[in-house]
């Protein structure tokens, strides 16, 4: 049969120019966040699902943190690696491929809303073009669980402190739908 001759964890040569990449990816992914904060009401914030399932307990930092790191690798192997290589193969089409696999990852992330997947399509985009400079999964594989990882702290702080507000009664919701402050 046919071989993809795909190795996940391959790792050609990193220098300054790949840890460079790496590092404004990054930086675009955090400037997307700061976007996507931007574009959403307070009231649309503290919906928003993230904010549900964002760790409060050292325990739930510790569930969240391996699921974090698994989810990263695996994220990547799936979308940029696996997924793009099969869509490549068989559409012939790289550039067909790498929106396809945005799409799709954009799909994945659903749960959070219209306005976020419209950004974690972009983010997809950002993280293929660093595959594509860098030459390989890993470095990628590292940005994503970065990223994650602050932006649950960040998320897991403010979740904390509207948590506290709604327990010291500040912002309550009303028998009727509206909010009480």
């Amino acid at each position: 049969g046919s071989s993809f001759d795909f190795d996940i964890f391959a790792v050609r040569r990193i220098g300054i120019a790949e840890f460079g990449a790496a590092a404004g990816a990054l930086a675009v992914l955090f400037g997307l966040r700061a976007v996507s904060r931007a574009i959403r009401s307070e009231d649309e914030k503290r919906s928003m699902v993230v904010f549900l399932l964002a760790p409060r307990t050292r325990r739930e930092w510790v569930l969240w943190s391996a699921t974090g790191l698994v989810a990263s690798i695996a994220e990547e192997a799936a979308y940029r690696g696996v997924a793009y290589s099969i869509l490549w193969y068989s559409l012939g089409d790289p550039w067909i491929a790498v929106l396809l696999c945005a799409v799709a990852f954009a799909f994945g992330h659903a749960v959070q809303g219209w306005k976020s997947g419209v950004i974690v399509f972009v983010m997809a985009l950002v993280m293929h073009a660093l595959v594509a400079f860098t030459g390989t999964l890993v470095l990628a594989m590292v940005v994503h669980a970065v990223y994650d990882f602050v932006a649950a702290y960040f998320i897991g702080r403010e979740a904390r402190a509207y948590d506290a507000e709604e327990r010291k009664g500040h912002v309550l919701d009303g028998p009727d739908g509206s909010t009480r402050i």
